[in-house]
């Protein structure tokens, strides 16, 4: 860890975890500007995690208002799961760039900018389950109260689908790329010493950035 006592920069490097009672993450770097009031965190990919919902992607940028988390803004590649406290129910979304904007500490909106897919289970006033629907667009938003899908807009070249489960093959529950990390996530401040070992499986190549080549990235 190094710091920059004039801008109050903390720059941290390698297997780096932290823990607020609001939000929890992982990552490989990270740097902390008070100039910006913003939360850099790169490779690994980063992750983090508020409330059930896990979000990923290529670099995540936390803004912070006064200490309060205001928003997430993940670049290049981005993907957030929702868990529904069912087994193997995940609500999911996906896109090029996503936005997650909190409000006491939950996630209550969601703004995905190009290639967006979401996948989400549609649910009666009784919580019988009436399918799993699955959308594609160019753009996305989501309003989220209590944990919960409330406002679902898509714009602009737009398709869904929606499946009763019983006729659901398993590789159709997830979108690509779906890792759900829960594991790894710091459960209080005396579980940030431990290592960010990911299972086999789970390992994660890194996604070519948006004007990438071999030989220059811009």
């Amino acid at each position: 860890m190094s710091t920059d006592s004039t801008y109050r920069d903390i720059k941290t490097f390698y297997n780096v975890r932290f823990y607020r009672s609001d939000l929890q993450g992982v990552c490989d770097s990270m740097l902390y500007s008070s100039r910006d009031s913003m939360v850099y965190m790169n490779g690994d990919p980063p992750v983090i995690w508020s409330e059930n919902n896990q979000i990923l992607g290529n670099q995540i940028n936390v803004y912070l208002n006064d200490s309060t988390i205001e928003k997430a803004i993940v670049k290049d590649y981005a993907l957030a799961i929702q868990d529904r406290g069912e087994e193997n129910q995940f609500n999911q979304l996906s896109g090029r760039d996503m936005t997650a904007f909190f409000r006491d500490g939950n996630v209550y909106y969601v703004l995905v900018e190009g290639n967006a897919e979401s996948l989400y289970y549609l649910v009666k006033e009784d919580s019988t389950i009436i399918g799993l629907n699955k959308t594609e667009s160019a753009y996305l938003s989501m309003d989220i109260e209590g944990n919960k899908i409330k406002k679902l807009k898509m714009w602009s070249s737009t398709s869904a689908v929606t499946n009763p489960l019983p006729l659901l093959k398993p590789d159709e529950l997830h979108l690509k790329g779906f890792i759900w990390l829960d594991y790894l996530r710091p459960s209080s401040s005396d579980d940030i010493f431990r290592i960010n070992e990911r299972r086999g499986s789970e390992a994660v190549e890194p996604r070519q950035k948006r004007f990438e080549r071999e030989d220059i990235t811009l």
